[in-house]
């Protein structure tokens, strides 16, 4: 299956980038509510400007994670429409756009969080802390 496929290869990948000698000072993970989810970082995005409800915001920085990985952490969160959700007290989907995470001491605001077309994947635009 894709789906297992894209598991695999994100398992491997961020294996492999944990090891490198040149990362090896840096974990490859951001914070959410203060648990660590792996991720892989994308700089191909940065500096993409995203149309938000008629306004461009400009992404500073893609995060790619396991839609496992970030689920795990936080038992809130839901997908509607291909859209990561976090579920209020009432039940109610609240986007996760404009919440913030933590990476590499940083605090990025969440631009977009979307789930792939094998409901495995979820990339986070996160908008540059400086502007």
């Amino acid at each position: 299956m894709l789906s297992d496929d894209l598991t695999t290869a994100f398992n491997e990948l961020s294996t492999d980038l944990a090891e490198c000698p040149r990362n090896l000072s840096v974990n490859p993970v951001f914070i959410w509510k203060g648990k660590p989810v792996r991720l892989i970082p994308s700089t191909h995005q940065k500096a993409t400007t995203l149309e938000m409800g008629g306004f461009g915001i400009e992404v500073g920085l893609s995060l790619i994670t396991l839609r496992e990985y970030f689920f795990t952490v936080d038992d809130s969160l839901d997908v509607i429409d291909g859209q990561v959700v976090v579920l209020d007290d009432q039940d109610l989907p609240v986007p996760i756009a404009g919440k913030r995470l933590m990476y590499l001491g940083g605090t990025y605001t969440i631009v977009s969080a979307r789930l792939d077309p094998t409901q495995t994947v979820i990339r986070l635009d996160l908008k540059d802390p400086s502007k």
